[in-house]
């Protein structure tokens, strides 16, 4: 660092200015998604569970200091002992008891995810084919298995029985006299506005192309509430999590994601970028939403089109749902709910991805960006890194662990700490926002390095949300660092 930044920071005073602190006092809070751990309690099928190896992959998810994981139920997997076979009567499939049903998988997973005290998040895809729509296309990349028209009712039954299963007091076929663990938060479907969840995305009538995800998402989606709600009043229901970009046209079978909630929620944009709700809009049944802002980019960088929406783009959203809930069609708490339920970057190993250093540095910053545009929860896509193989689009290297051999034998990159004990110091105007989530009790020190070591500048205060912040008078060049108790943040560098 250059001696005059260190005499001008020195200098520097906190000028204690006022930052827009997310909407509600809730705590911000960081999770997992974790496919690769799924193998482990059985999930596929295709090894025996190996309830050890999960054990140690949560372990480490919660010495991370995740608090929330989020897990795939995959409804053509539970319901494979139904082959192709509805139940019928259809009510059938509402209990959790129903013979087309085995669960055992997700009970191994639960049971590890409650025993590391960590809170499950359950979300569902994938309909079996007795569920699916008429005049199906032969499954194939654009038209994936278990996407194509899932029917709302059973969907709603299947909820139902998910919920019930889960509600806190289902006997645990494994351990007589006790009870599975309680799930209170669920989300009905993933990604309604990309083919890989949901088809077909567009439809033709007379001769024009129309977007038909969205009439058939809200559908399920209120079927999915419903079927919560029967089972477990008190549930929190999320939207389903929306990807990030979209095609411009019907050939492209994505619609991008403010188009696809403008539609959904019935919000018409004018000329000039006004939005206004609709009162006659039908309902989305909904406790909160959730948006899955995957970057081009470093986490300021901004999508190229207007109606897709990454890291710094989600006021885009915010805006959406704010009309939404003045014409009264999304209510205010549900309005206030903010989830991020994927996001990532890769890292090397793949030759592709970000260097070990930037790929932290980005996890951090795109923590605070989606704290500061409102976001409660930030749910990170994987929490280890998949196999590596030959393609790399397939064989995702995003993890905060370079994979080993088995769980217990993965290694922390620096985005561990990252995630563990996130710190940014975003200057603009010769002013650094000072951003952290402490991962431990006490006030937060933050500290510049000088010529002679490391010298303390700030002390932030932990706020009612969690997070620790203020804004300091700093120059470019300037490496920063926060500290707690005994564990200290990586490094900031000030532009």
């Amino acid at each position: 660092m250059h001696r005059s930044a260190a005499r001008r920071l020195l200098a520097a005073t906190a000028l204690g200015l006022a930052l827009a602190a997310p909407a509600s006092a809730s705590a911000f809070d960081l999770g997992f998604n974790d496919e690769e751990l799924g193998a482990y309690a059985g999930v596929g099928g295709w090894q025996k569970p190996e309830l050890a190896k999960l054990d140690a992959g949560l372990l480490n998810g919660q010495q991370a200091g995740a608090k929330t994981w989020r897990l795939m139920i995959r409804w053509n997997y539970v319901a494979r002992p139904s082959g192709a076979t509805a139940p019928n009567p259809a009510t059938l499939a509402a209990d959790p008891a129903w013979p087309g049903y085995d669960w055992t998988a997700y009970d191994n997973y639960l049971r590890s995810i409650a025993a590391h005290g960590m809170t499950p998040i359950l979300w569902i895809a994938k309909a079996p084919t007795w569920a699916e729509g008429a005049n199906r296309p032969p499954t194939s990349q654009t038209v994936p298995a278990g996407t194509w028209k899932p029917d709302p009712a059973a969907l709603r039954q299947f909820a139902q029985a998910l919920a019930r299963r889960y509600d806190g007091t289902y006997p645990d076929p494994a351990n007589p006299g006790r009870a599975l663990p309680r799930v209170g938060t669920f989300m009905g479907w993933n990604e309604p506005n990309l083919y890989s969840d949901l088809t077909p995305q567009w439809e033709k009538a007379g001769g024009r192309y129309r977007i038909a995800s969205v009439s058939r998402y809200r559908d399920l989606q209120n079927s999915a509430y419903l079927g919560v709600k029967a089972a477990q009043p008190t549930a929190v229901v999320l939207s389903a999590g929306s990807a990030p970009f979209g095609g411009l046209s019907p050939a492209d079978p994505r619609i991008q994601p403010a188009r696809f909630w403008r539609e959904l929620l019935c919000v018409k944009k004018s000329s000039k970028g006004k939005l206004t709700g609709s009162k006659k809009c039908p309902k989305l049944r909904i406790d909160g939403w959730a948006h899955q802002p995957y970057p081009i980019g470093p986490p300021t960088r901004t999508a190229r089109n207007a109606d897709d929406v990454t890291v710094p783009d989600l006021e885009k959203l915010t805006a959406i749902i704010a009309a939404a809930r003045k014409a009264k069609t999304v209510s205010a708490s549900a309005a206030k709910n903010v989830w991020i339920t994927e996001l990532s970057w890769e890292s090397q190993p793949d030759p592709n991805g970000l260097s070990l250093e930037a790929h932290a540095q980005y996890m951090a910053g795109a923590f605070y960006q989606l704290w500061k545009d409102g976001a409660k929860h930030v749910i990170w896509w994987n929490m280890r890194d998949n196999p590596k193989g030959t393609d790399w689009n397939v064989s995702l290297q995003s993890g905060i662990f370079l994979r080993g051999a088995e769980p217990a034998a993965d290694v922390r990159k620096p985005s561990w700490t990252a995630f563990h004990f996130p710190f940014t110091a975003y200057r603009s105007r010769g002013t650094a926002t000072l951003w952290t989530l402490p991962p431990v009790a006490g006030d937060v020190t933050v500290e510049a390095q000088t010529t002679t070591g490391w010298k303390p500048v700030a002390t932030l205060k932990r706020k009612s949300d969690g997070t620790a912040w203020k804004t300091l008078r700093v120059g470019p060049r300037v490496t920063l660092r926060a500290r707690v108790a005994d564990q200290t943040s990586l490094t900031w560098k000030t532009r």
